[in-house]
């Protein structure tokens, strides 16, 4: 049986606090140690998940599953490693496709890389998850 207790909530603070710091930075001056630091964060924080939880805990913490794909595509976005931006973003999707943000920054990288298409309908979906937020228009 798989143990319960994991830290997941300390690690997405951490994350939250880094990513913050990161976006601070950008574009001007993106501290190359913090964002890999974000990046093996999240990795390890999903490796944790994934030895920790049964199939049940991780299918009802999802979300906060994909906040770990979301911080690493942020982290990767930050040092212009836009493929591996976009991976991220996408899983976090998979994950939780509620989340306006991811599908904006999905949808921003998409853009830079040349699909406008998907670009212009992850804006969309960005826009009906959260009418009321002008920064999508």
């Amino acid at each position: 049986m798989k143990s319960t207790i994991f830290p997941l909530e300390s690690i997405l603070d951490t994350l939250q606090v880094h990513v913050s710091e990161l976006y601070e930075q950008f574009p001007d001056n993106v501290d190359r140690t913090l964002a890999e630091r974000i990046i093996d964060l999240a990795h390890l924080g999903y490796l944790g998940v994934k030895e920790n939880l049964d199939p049940w805990q991780f299918e009802t913490r999802k979300k906060d599953i994909a906040k770990l794909f979301y911080a690493q595509g942020n982290a990767h976005n930050a040092l212009f490693q836009i493929d591996q931006a976009v991976e991220n973003y996408h899983a976090a999707i998979q994950l939780d496709p509620t989340n306006p943000d991811v599908r904006a920054d999905y949808a921003k990288c998409m853009w830079y890389i040349g699909d406008e298409e998907k670009a212009v309908h992850q804006i969309k979906l960005a826009r009906r998850l959260a009418p009321n937020r002008g920064e999508f228009d």
